[in-house]
């Protein structure tokens, strides 16, 4: 009779446990005027919209278009660039899709982009 009891006395108090744990993880839902609005966390609000025309341009890093490290030397970046140059080249795609020769060509662009600002940083400091 003894251990009935205190199996239900722990059963009961797990429950409580779990209970107040429950509470304590939610207490906006029990604590917010429900005539009010809710306000989302900080982390869950979306950016507001750029205004019309206000259209916000992201620079890539030259050193990731060409997919190496900040401490890559001239003749690294240099080999690289003529190899992402040939892997693009409109000789080796003329088969190939409309669809892949203009994103190839995008490519060559970003590459020499990134090229010709790395050789400007490295000419100017």
């Amino acid at each position: 009779m003894v251990h009935r009891l205190l199996f239900l006395l722990l059963g009961l108090s797990i429950l409580a446990l779990a209970a107040w744990d429950i509470w304590r993880r939610n207490r906006h839902l029990w604590t917010a005027d429900p005539g009010q609005p809710q306000k989302r966390p900080m982390s869950v609000v979306p950016p507001p919209d750029p205004e019309p025309g206000n259209v916000l341009a992201f620079k890539r890093d030259p050193y990731r278009v060409l997919g190496l490290k900040r401490t890559a030397s001239p003749a690294e970046v240099d080999a690289t660039r003529a190899r992402l140059l040939d892997e693009n080249a409109p000789e080796k795609l003329a088969n190939m899709s409309e669809e892949l020769r203009t994103m190839a060509q995008r490519r060559r662009e970003e590459v020499e982009a990134a090229y010709a600002e790395i050789t400007s940083e490295a000419s100017q400091g």
